[in-house]
């Protein structure tokens, strides 16, 4: 269950739109279920590359998972990674969305000037 605070802080970065979808599996011989995340397709809220302020998009619609999470601190290594996430890595994806035409330069850019410059701050 402890993914489920690692896809909460990362639909929270990546401004997802929708409520987190799980398929639940397991295999012939195992007891316990486990957790398949799946549809990224509304980050950035879907088609307007914006972050609106929209506390209970993103979340798993059962609040149970996330019963376990008490502080910040429950949510690393996940914030962790975010906060290195590399700029370059940033530019990178904002390179390759434009060119597959799924989002214009000015909303790109909204949504991507704010990784570069943490980033940039990190690196000093």
């Amino acid at each position: 269950m402890r993914e489920f605070g690692g896809l909460l802080a990362f639909d929270k970065w990546t401004g997802n739109a929708d409520g987190r979808q799980v398929v639940f599996h397991k295999n012939l011989h195992q007891r316990k279920l486990e957790a398949a995340f799946i549809d990224f397709g509304h980050c950035f809220n879907a088609s307007e590359w914006s972050f609106p302020d929209a506390p209970l998009r993103g979340v798993y619609g059962l609040n149970d998972v996330y019963k376990r999470i008490e502080s910040w601190d429950d949510f690393d290594p996940w914030l962790s990674r975010i906060e290195r996430f590399p700029a370059r890595s940033c530019r990178a994806l904002r390179t390759r969305f434009l060119a597959s035409g799924t989002a214009n330069a000015t909303s790109c850019n909204a949504c991507w000037f704010p990784c570069w410059s943490d980033a940039a701050k990190s690196a000093s």
